[in-house]
Formats: C-alpha cells, structure tokens, sequence
C-alpha cells in the first residue's frame, strides 16, 4: 500500500505533463493553420474580381464565373422586362408570358405543328372575341340580352372545340423532358417587377443543347394552351394574394402608388 501512494503522484506529474504538452501541440497548429488559411484567402480573388464580362454583337451581356469543382454549368438568363412594363388594365401579362414559354416551339411540343398551327389561329380569334364580349357586358353593368347570352354560349362552346383539337398535337412538357434526359436540373423561371428570369443546371457537356433550345424558344415561341395557362395563372393571384389578408391591401397601394 505504501508503494503505491507514492507511485500515484509521480503518475499525476506525468498526465498534467502530458496535458501540458498536447495543449500546446493544439495551439501551435492552431496557429499555422490559421496563417495558412489566412495567406490562402488574401491570394484568393473576390467574387467580383472573377467574373468575367463579355457583350456579344447582338447586345446580348453575358457575366460568367469559373468555378472547375464539378463538370456543370449552372445557367441564369435575365431580360430587363417585368410587372413595370404592363399596360393599364392588361396586368399579369409579363408573368403569363413566362409561363408560355416553357410550352414550346415549332419543332418542341408538338407532333405537327402544320396541322396545330390552323388549329391555334383560330382559337385566337374565338378567344378574343369572346374576351371582348365579356369585357363589353362587364363595362355596360347591364344583363345579357338574349341574343348576347346565345353569342357567348356559342363562342364558349367552340372555344373548347378548338382546345380538345390543338391537344391532340400536344407533347406536354417536352422542353423540361428534353433537358431532363441530358442531365438537366432545377428548370424554373420567376417574374419580378423589372426582371424575368429563366434558370437550369446541366452537365457542361450540354452547353449547345441550351443555346440551342433558349435561342429557339426565344426567338420562336408557340403559346400553345394558352386559355389553360391563363387560368392557372389567375390561379396563383388568387392564391398568393387575394387570399392573403393584406393582398387587398397591398395591390390598392400599388395601384395607388403609379396612380392606376
């Protein structure tokens, strides 16, 4: 027993040591790793230092960041264009167009664009007419004659006609399958008061295949289904904003604020 009360001491001694030693092992790499890092990140250019500006012939400014951790580009297309450029009493257009632009083109949503195109010119003539019909008994706040009603009965009835004919030359959601089957991820697009945007991921391989497809939606949209769209976009309004308790509120101050 003696023996051992007189060994535990000398055993305290060498953990406290040993603790001693460690901790300043801990701080001395502490410390280098700190000026490591440090060193590191003073050589290491800011984001805006390293992107790269570059205006092509068409006016077209293409802002680019190089980043080679992984093969993907990640791609952010902005038109100058929003909410502040619609017309009195045609509001919600810019937002609208954004969803018609993922319904394709000439060549992407469709299997015959000949035989749609007829189709598609004739469903805006029925829907225009049937629009101002409407906007015409809504702006008199007078009842429908006889006549009036039997017109827009009429005019209702071919409009769905002209629908169920155009979708049978219909490939939905051609544009976000095509991107889908090369690796494409997050295709999404967002309208904001001056800005609209349309955004997608895909392996860096499948560079021309987007310039191929956003160049050709651009410059040839087809707004194929476009009744339907409006509808859902009604819907989203009324679900983000008049169903809000201060969406009443705030349309009444922006209507106020430009004076609409």
């Amino acid at each position: 027993m003696k023996h051992r009360s007189r060994f535990r001491p000398r055993l305290r001694k060498d953990f406290v040591s040993r603790q001693g030693r460690l901790l300043v092992f801990a701080l001395s790499l502490t410390l280098i790793l700190n000026l490591h890092l440090g060193v590191l990140f003073a050589a290491t250019p800011s984001l805006a230092e390293r992107v790269i500006e570059h205006r092509l012939a068409n006016g077209l400014t293409v802002l680019m960041v190089e980043r080679h951790q992984t093969p993907v580009v990640s791609i952010n297309i902005t038109f100058a264009v929003g909410g502040i450029d619609e017309q009195v009493g045609q509001t919600g257009l810019a937002h609208l167009y954004e969803h018609m632009a993922f319904k394709g083109t000439r060549v992407v949503g469709t299997t015959s664009y000949e035989n749609e195109k007829p189709i598609l010119d004739e469903l805006a003539l029925v829907g225009t007419e049937l629009d101002q019909r409407q906007r015409d008994l809504a702006t008199t706040g007078s009842g429908a004659t006889a006549e009036e009603r039997a017109a827009i009965a009429s005019l209702q009835n071919r409009l769905v006609e002209l629908q169920t004919q155009a979708s049978r030359y219909v490939v939905g959601n051609e544009m976000a399958l095509l991107y889908q089957r090369h690796g494409g991820v997050g295709l999404n697009a967002s309208t904001g008061k001056d800005v609209t945007r349309y955004m997608i991921s895909l392996p860096s391989n499948r560079l021309p295949l987007w310039a191929a497809i956003e160049s050709d939606r651009m410059a040839n949209p087809v707004l194929r289904e476009f009744y339907k769209e409006r509808g859902v976009v009604m819907e989203e309004r009324r679900l983000r904003n008049e169903s809000l308790l201060q969406g009443p509120l705030w349309s009444q101050s922006c209507h106020d604020s430009v004076g609409r």
